[in-house]
């Protein structure tokens, strides 16, 4: 897959590549890049859908297909990420030109587009504050994290594991290297590895991405 940013962090098109699921495609990108809410439109050319609506419920869709038209969003169902897209369709047959519509679930394409407007809304807390505005600076956040302290639960009951990634409001996507009892560390993107205390950290799952690695919001307490 292929990313062009568009307008900074508000619009992005994806170039989803053969062999590769749309939906897929899609829902990496948003946890890849911490986008919880987007407005997706496409089109391109599919080897199969999987659709889900009308009388049939849902069904496999031998193509290959044109994707006409595919609209919809990614959001947060529950405490995952979510994409919701509906598709109009069409493919050959014998009888003529067969049109489809509903629900995409899946959709291996040999080539697609997809304009993806949305940002993540930890992006404004990743900007410095204006000084008097009462919150609190991130040096000081970094100072309560480096505090020791007893892990929190978290409200879904989950803590990151190694090899996992959290999403944070100060660092970004960073992957888990070492945990233990008081502390998280780590890999910020750039290859740096962050110590952090686990009193003033909250966690919860906002998905999974295609290789299995789940990713976590990270909710940052510096009260704790």
């Amino acid at each position: 897959m292929q990313v062009r940013q568009v307008d900074g962090e508000r619009e992005r098109v994806l170039l989803v590549e053969r062999g590769e699921d749309l939906v897929r495609a899609l829902l990496d990108e948003c946890l890849d890049q911490g986008i919880e809410s987007a407005l997706v439109q496409g089109c391109g050319r599919a080897t199969s859908i999987v659709l889900e609506g009308g009388p049939a419920g849902k069904r496999a869709v031998a193509g290959p297909l044109e994707l006409l038209h595919v609209t919809g969003k990614v959001d947060q169902k529950g405490r995952r990420l979510a994409p919701e897209l509906r598709v109009v369709a069409c493919r050959e047959m014998d009888t003529g030109l067969e049109m489809l519509g509903g629900v995409l679930l899946e959709a291996p394409v040999e080539s697609a587009m997809l304009r993806v407007s949305g940002h993540s809304p930890l992006s404004a807390a990743r900007v410095a504050p204006a000084p008097g505005v009462g919150v609190k600076p991130w040096s000081a956040v970094a100072a309560a994290s480096a505090e020791l302290g007893e892990p929190p639960t978290g409200e879904t009951g989950e803590m990151p594991r190694v090899g996992d990634v959290i999403d944070h409001p100060q660092f970004g996507q960073c992957a888990v290297v070492k945990l233990d009892d008081q502390h998280i560390r780590i890999r910020r993107r750039e290859g740096r590895v962050v110590s952090l205390g686990l009193s003033v950290l909250h966690f919860s799952v906002k998905g999974q991405k295609s290789d299995g690695t789940r990713v976590f919001a990270v909710h940052v307490d510096p009260q704790r």
